[in-house]
C-alpha cells in the first residue's frame, strides 16, 4: 500500500515558501467543533439588540461580535478568540451551512435557527447532507465527489473492519482515498491491508505521511482529524476513543436507517454557485440536492 507523498501538483496549495504544496484532491475539514461556541455564535449573531445579523460584516461588528463571545462564556480562556480563533469558527459555521455571506453581508441561514432550536439534531442533518466538493470550500477542496460523514458511517458498519477506524485511517486512507462513492470498497481493503502491515513498515509509512503537506493538515499540526471525529460524534450517531471512531452502542439500526433513507441521493456538481448551495444545504426541508435533468430538442 502506498499512501500519498507530499509533492508538487497542479493541484494544490502552497504549505510554506519552498515546500511541496499541498493538494486539493482530499477532504476538507473545518478546524473546529465546540457545540457550545457554534450555539454562542449563532445567538449572538440573531441578538437584535446587537443588530449583526443580514448587516455588513466589518471589522467593527467582528469585534463586537467576538467581545460579546467571550462575555456570554463561548470561549475557553474567557477572553476574546484570537484573529485566526475568530476566523476558523466563521468558517466552521459557514462549512455546516448555518451562516453565509453574500458579498460582504452575513446571514443566519434557516439551518441555523434549526440549530437553536435541536442542536444536535440539525448537526446530524447537516452533516448527513454535507458534500464534498462545494462552493464554501471549493479553493481548498477539488476532484471530490462523496457525502462525507454517509461514506465514513457505511464504513464503520462493515463487519471485515470491526466496527472501528482508526484515526491514522481517517486521516491518510479516507480523507485521501475516498473521492466517490464508488471507493468504498476500495478504501475498506485499503484499511485491511494497513492493519495486516508488519508494524514496522506502517509507522514507517505514517511517519512519512505525517512529514507531507497532507499529513501535516489531517494528523500532524492541529490535525483536521480530530475535529472530524469531534463533529461525528456530536452528532449523536458515534463514539470515540483511543482514537478510534465507532458507531455508538444502540445506534447501529438507526444509522442503517438513515443511510437507507439517503441511499438514493446522489451528488451534484455546484461548481461555484454558492447561492444555489445555500438554497440546499441551508434549508433544513430540503433533503436532496438538485438533479441534472437533460433536456433533448427535437
Amino acid at each position: 500500500m502506498t499512501l500519498r507523498r507530499g509533492r508538487r501538483r497542479k493541484t494544490g496549495v502552497w504549505t510554506r515558501a519552498g515546500m511541496a504544496r499541498r493538494t486539493k484532491e482530499m477532504w476538507h475539514v473545518a478546524k473546529r467543533s465546540n457545540m457550545k461556541q457554534i450555539t454562542g455564535a449563532i445567538e449572538i449573531l440573531l441578538d437584535p439588540d446587537i443588530g449583526l445579523n443580514e448587516k455588513t460584516w466589518t471589522g467593527f461588528r467582528k469585534e463586537t461580535f467576538n467581545t460579546e463571545l467571550a462575555k456570554r462564556g463561548f470561549t475557553e480562556s474567557g477572553a476574546p478568540l484570537s484573529a485566526s480563533g475568530l476566523r476558523t469558527l466563521v468558517a466552521l459555521l459557514k462549512y455546516l451551512g448555518l451562516v453565509y455571506q453574500t458579498g460582504s453581508i452575513i446571514r443566519v441561514t434557516g439551518a441555523g435557527k434549526y440549530f437553536l432550536e435541536k442542536p444536535k439534531e440539525a448537526l446530524l442533518l447537516q452533516m448527513l447532507k454535507l458534500q464534498l466538493t462545494n462552493p464554501i470550500v471549493i479553493d481548498d477542496c477539488v476532484g471530490v465527489e462523496v457525502f462525507p460523514f454517509r461514506a465514513t458511517l457505511r464504513l464503520l458498519l462493515e463487519p471485515e473492519l470491526g466496527g472501528y477506524l482508526s484515526y491514522d485511517e481517517i486521516g491518510c486512507i479516507l480523507f485521501m482515498s475516498m473521492k466517490h462513492e464508488s471507493d468504498h470498497n476500495a478504501v475498506k481493503e485499503s484499511i485491511i491491508r494497513f492493519r495486516v502491515m508488519d508494524v514496522s513498515k506502517r509507522e514507517e509509512l505514517l511517519k512519512e505521511f505525517k512529514n507531507s503537506p497532507e499529513g501535516q493538515v489531517t494528523l500532524a499540526k492541529a490535525p483536521s482529524v480530530n475535529y472530524y471525529a469531534s463533529l461525528c460524534v456530536n452528532t449523536g450517531l458515534c463514539d470515540a476513543s483511543e482514537r478510534q471512531l465507532k458507531i455508538r452502542v444502540g445506534k447501529e439500526s438507526e444509522t442503517q436507517k438513515l443511510l437507507s433513507q439517503f441511499q438514493s441521493i446522489g451528488t451534484f456538481d455546484f461548481g461555484h454557485n454558492i447561492d444555489l448551495w445555500i438554497q440546499y444545504y441551508s434549508n433544513p426541508s430540503r433533503l436532496a440536492p438538485p438533479r441534472s435533468i437533460p433536456v433533448i430538442f427535437f
